[in-house]
């Protein structure tokens, strides 16, 4: 891949990467408010479960410390990578450490300012809201196109 397009490809990653992380940390800390209201037995494996979810995240992002992972990493790697982090910076220090030790290395790799990226995460929410639309459409055309011919929407016959 020439230098510009894994600039493109990880640039579009971590855009990417931020507006997911947030948003699994925002259902992550809506999980733990919806904690307090189990009983005492469904909340332990609750939090059992948590707490291994967090051990898995720390586990994959305790790599992006090093030189070699970020000399082998491909975009969608170090997009992952930073989508876990993103996700698990408010639970977990280890998971902070990560975000931070990352921001700096793309900056310092790649010239990516992660605060820059807004726009671009703005671009990729906005063309995924038009998938979604369109997905709509097509499965409302579909049910249209499934009456028979020559009723109407009401299925009253057509004159």
């Amino acid at each position: 891949m020439a230098e510009k397009t894994v600039l493109e490809a990880v640039t579009i990653a971590v855009a990417a990467a931020d507006l997911l992380g947030e948003k699994l940390a925002k259902a992550s800390s809506q999980e733990l408010l919806d904690m307090e209201d189990r009983a005492p037995l469904e909340l332990a494996e609750l939090y059992e479960n948590f707490e291994s979810s967090a051990a898995a995240a720390v586990e994959v992002l305790r790599e992006v410390h090093t030189h070699g992972w970020w000399e082998r990493a491909d975009p969608h790697t170090i997009g992952h990578a930073y989508m876990t982090a993103r996700a698990w910076k408010d639970f977990e220090p280890a998971a902070a450490d990560a975000e931070a030790t990352m921001r700096v290395e793309l900056r310092r790799r790649y010239g990516i300012d992660v605060e820059s990226t807004y726009g671009k995460a703005q671009e990729i929410q906005d063309q995924y809201e038009k998938l979604e639309l369109g997905r709509l459409m097509a499965k409302f055309k579909q049910k249209k196109d499934v009456q028979e011919p020559g009723q109407a929407e009401g299925g009253e016959p057509q004159a």
